[in-house]
């Protein structure tokens, strides 16, 4: 199919009839990279009032099922702000003449926790889904990291989890957002009082939910720019006007955790002026931001790099996939995103999810799900008991030591009140009458001391439920030895492995909402600009050519975490640093690789900085590095390499060459000098048999020939041994001397 002809396919939508007008006045108002909705459907209509009816009932009833929950999150939550006596226990310490006395241990063991995770680094990437698109998924890279800047990103990140650790669940949020705010694509983290979920929802990351609402309070003048068309509905829902708005926190869309800031301005402003109009000077409403799923007969994407994904008209990569016939477009059964905005009296807006990835722009960071009703809690929930006890601890024994019993006989003194303050001044002066025994005192000492025992027994059990010891802290405590000190910061770092592993799970899920965002939203052709590792600009083009498009390719987002025990890790750092010192003498270049990989784990500034000129020195290779696509550093460093090694494989050979050519010169040298000596040799023992034929003549010269022989055998064979492996001529046999002629013995004829 065409992608020139190619046009959205019209598709039935199953079920109960509601969305069916809705659908389609929608579809086609569903502009790309704009909030106009100018075809939305009627939102008086019958249709839409029933979508509204069951959102809002869904949303009263999810309400009401965590309502007990989220007033225990708001109450954990205050015990981390040290608001830990309750209203009645404040009036009985009050009638006491008692301090309410907070010894805030939760705090201290909370702050540890978000303290290192703020020391923890998040370590991203992105990949390409196809060769060439190596180059694209290098510049999402670092238009993400210019995303995650211009949003304060590692902020929001903190506050998703801090949100975690105290109530139990945190919320990161992604989205388009205005050109003129910088970023295309912002990147947030909502307060969890704002926000209901499905809480029969059982996957961690709600994909299985069929709701997420947020609630914002707006001011009047703000809702009626935002909403001109539905400006009735808007002034029926603003509180405080006088028209009959009720008061806000006293209507039942929502609880104390939502409403307790708007609540409490009120009453303040109220309660200082005395004047209960004064709320119209600012009359403010309640706005639902309701994402729900809806099952329908979508076109999806079938085959090519986009394979799974809603096929939508607007996208670059779905065009020409389509159009080179890489991919085909099918309907099939989807469960869609839609949203609706309204207010406890109506509806503001109703349109699909503008967001290709069809999730929600919500995100949860779990802290803990309670197995019952998948009720979330935090660290703090278990520490408040133990944590309400120290304080009456405390605040028992202060009073008991600060108190006093007096006994005093009746008629002794004439103001039992003035008697009272005297004997409590350490300078007082008590007078009493003669005759009466004089006032005593009694000072309760036992009590104190009882509630001294019960304190420090509380805060070591505070310790063991938290995890965070006090060598995870860094005191000073009763473990020396090294092997001590780890595995107590050890058994603290197992003891909140699951909150950290929780945040690492819903970052993953995150960045991949965050990069499909920046894949739909970054169309045109753009510079923008990061920081290198020296903190120096460095400016980046995106679609300015085909391989730096963004929306031409698909990526994936995938993260790496370095451990998150800093502490434990610190010390992990300095027992490897131990070992090299002992590998240092005996094995160095070990050590010398081992070099840049010990920086990178080190907590001081820079130190990736650092680890990056240990590996330019040691020629080390960076292991975070993408081997299809090198740095110009590394491909600099791999071609001198290269250089280097070609340079002493040429010397090798030259040295290889030329001890060869002197051996084979030598034993030339030897050869020659042996067939000489063979030569001379012969000469030798031809002069010799020569010799010794004439002597032969005359048997009495035989005994001289053979010593003339024998010499000359001598120096032959002494020759050859000095020509090294030349062959010996073997000496031939003796010739035996002739016989005597019987006619010559006579003597001459």
């Amino acid at each position: 199919m065409s992608a020139l002809s190619f046009q959205r396919t019209k598709h039935d939508a199953p079920g109960d009839g509601v969305f069916d007008a809705l659908e389609q006045a929608t579809l086609a108002g569903r502009g790309h990279n704009s909030r106009a909705n100018p075809d939305a459907p009627d939102l008086d209509s019958d249709a839409v009032q029933g979508v509204f009816k069951q959102c809002r009932g869904l949303y009263l009833a999810e309400l009401e099922r965590q309502a007990d929950n989220r007033k225990e999150m708001e109450t954990d939550e205050a015990f981390y702000d040290g608001d830990q006596w309750s209203a009645d226990e404040l009036e009985t310490l009050a009638a006491r003449g008692q301090a309410p006395t907070v010894y805030n241990m939760i705090q201290t063991s909370v702050n540890w926790m978000l303290g290192t995770q703020r020391r923890s680094a998040m370590d991203y990437k992105i990949l390409p889904r196809r060769e060439d698109g190596a180059e694209s998924a290098q510049r999402k890279t670092e238009l993400f990291a210019h995303v995650r800047d211009m949003n304060h990103s590692q902020r929001s990140r903190s506050a998703a989890f801090a949100d975690a650790v105290k109530v139990g669940l945190g919320w990161l949020e992604t989205g388009q957002s205005d050109e003129e705010d910088g970023a295309l694509v912002f990147d947030r983290s909502p307060s969890w009082r704002s926000i209901l979920w499905d809480s029969l929802a059982t996957e961690e990351n709600l994909q299985d939910s069929r709701f997420i609402s947020r609630t914002k309070w707006l001011d009047f003048d703000h809702a009626k720019v935002l909403w001109p068309d539905r400006l009735d509905v808007i002034r029926r829902s603003v509180h405080g006007l006088e028209s009959g708005g009720s008061a806000p926190g006293d209507e039942e869309m929502a609880d104390s955790a939502m409403d307790s800031v708007e609540f409490m301005e009120s009453n303040t402003i109220i309660g200082r002026t005395g004047n209960e109009n004064i709320g119209t000077l600012r009359p403010r409403l309640r706005v639902i931001e309701f994402w729900f799923k809806r099952l329908e007969n979508v076109p999806i994407m079938r085959g090519g790099q986009f394979n799974g994904e809603v096929y939508d008209e607007w996208s670059e990569g779905h065009w020409n996939e389509i159009s080179t016939e890489t991919a085909t477009v099918v309907t099939r059964p989807r469960e869609t995103v839609w949203l609706m905005m309204m207010t406890e009296k109506g509806v503001l807006d109703l349109r699909r999810s503008p967001y290709r990835h069809n999730r929600y722009p919500f995100t949860p960071v779990w802290g803990y799900r309670r197995a019952a009703d998948n009720m979330p809690y935090g660290v703090i929930r278990s520490m408040r008991p133990i944590n309400q006890a120290i304080n009456k601890y405390a605040s028992k024994g202060l009073h008991a030591i600060s108190s006093n019993k007096l006994y005093v006989q009746e008629g002794s003194v004439d103001d039992i009140e003035d008697t009272r303050d005297e004997m409590a001044r350490p300078d007082g002066v008590v007078v009493y009458k003669q005759g009466f025994g004089a006032p005593v005192r009694e000072t309760d000492t036992t009590t104190p001391a009882l509630m001294d025992g019960f304190f420090s027994r509380d805060a070591a059990l505070m310790q063991s439920i938290s995890g965070i010891t006090d060598e995870a802290m860094g005191r000073t405590t009763n473990a020396t030895s090294g092997k001590a000190i780890v595995a107590r910061q050890d058994q603290g770092a197992l003891a909140t492995s699951s909150l950290f592993d929780g945040l690492r799970f819903a970052e993953l899920l995150h960045g991949e909402k965050i990069l499909v965002n920046i894949e739909q939203f970054y169309d045109r052709e753009m510079q923008f600009r990061i920081l290198d590792d020296k903190d120096k600009p460095l400016w980046k083009k995106i679609n300015d050519t085909p391989a730096t498009s963004i929306t031409g390719f698909k990526a994936d987002f995938v993260i790496s975490q370095d451990e998150w025990r800093a502490t434990v890790r610190q010390a992990q750092v300095s027992q490897l640093m131990d070992l090299m010192m002992q590998m240092a003498p005996v094995a160095p270049q070990l050590v010398l690789g081992m070099l840049p990989t010990l920086l990178g784990m080190m907590d001081i500034p820079k130190a990736q900085e650092f680890a990056r000129m240990a590996r330019e020195l040691t020629g080390a290779p960076d292991p975070d590095e993408d081997p299809n696509n090198p740095s110009p550093e590394t491909v600099a460093r791999n071609e001198a390499a290269a250089k280097q090694q070609a340079m002493q494989d040429r010397m090798m050979e030259a040295e290889v060459s030329g001890k060869e050519s002197a051996a084979l010169k030598a034993r030339a040298e030897a050869k020659l000098k042996g067939d000489q000596s063979t030569r001379e040799r012969v000469q030798q023992q031809v002069a010799a048999l020569e010799a010794s034929g004439i002597l032969a003549a005359d048997p009495r010269l035989a005994a001289v020939a053979d010593a003339i022989m024998a010499a000359a055998m001598s120096d032959g064979e002494d020759m050859a041994a000095q020509a090294g492996d030349m062959p010996v001529i073997e000496q031939p046999p003796a010739m035996p001397a002739p016989a005597a002629d019987p006619a010559m013995q006579g003597g001459m004829v």
